[in-house]
């Protein structure tokens, strides 16, 4: 099954956010005395529902590009210093390739976090630490006769990694936004079906979100 996206493009998109971002903040001018007050910022914590498709670097065949769905809590912090985020991504794929049914993962993050407010639109980037779960579950077949639809006990692992995502979102009400995202993560690899063999745990991710903020 072919990758809906290139994993070097999803880095790139990454780091281009982060880098505007950057960029725009350190070029913003100062305020002036008399000069018109800027639109008001959106509250500065937010609470999002993230949805899209990861890539798992082709470790794992027709498995490889799973859908991804998380929840995330933020905070931009006041105007000039960096606020953090934390949250959880689950990624989950069922089917069949060779004995392996299905492939899940459940990542956990936490890291720094720094907002950029330009009119409706918001610039986003974060980095920091990820611990991620990994599990595969297999077939048992015997390998004379034909498969046996029983799945094996879970095959699990975990990784200790770091993250680097960035983001845009477009204010739709005062409280509310939507926007696009997209990460990349590595740390230590897996050892986990199919195998025995060690599994690079770099993956990729691109999607969509729905943001309430508070």
């Amino acid at each position: 099954m072919p990758r809906p996206y290139s994993p070097l493009a999803a880095r790139l998109a990454v780091l281009a956010v982060a880098l505007c971002a950057a960029l725009l903040s350190s070029c913003a001018a100062p305020e002036r005395p008399g000069a018109s007050l800027a639109p008001t910022p959106p509250p500065a914590r937010a609470f999002a529902i993230l949805g899209g498709v990861a890539s798992l670097d082709g470790e794992f065949g027709e498995f490889d590009s799973p859908t991804a769905l998380g929840l995330e809590i933020s905070t931009d912090g006041p105007p000039g210093s960096i606020g953090w985020e934390a949250g959880l991504l689950h990624t989950g794929e069922d089917g069949r390739d060779g004995t392996l049914r299905t492939v899940r993962s459940l990542e956990l993050y936490f890291g720094a976090r720094k907002g950029l407010h330009l009119g409706p639109y918001t610039l986003h980037a974060g980095a920091g630490l990820s611990y991620l779960i990994l599990s595969t579950d297999q077939n048992i077949s015997d390998p004379g006769g034909p498969p046996i639809d029983f799945v094996a006990p879970s095959n699990e692992d975990t990784s200790v990694g770091g993250y680097l995502q960035a983001g845009v979102r477009r204010r739709l009400h005062e409280s509310v936004e939507a926007g696009i995202w997209a990460r990349t993560r590595d740390g230590h690899g897996f050892d986990v079906a199919p195998g025995p063999r060690s599994i690079d745990s770099r993956s990729t991710a691109l999607g969509v979100s729905v943001v309430l903020r508070f």
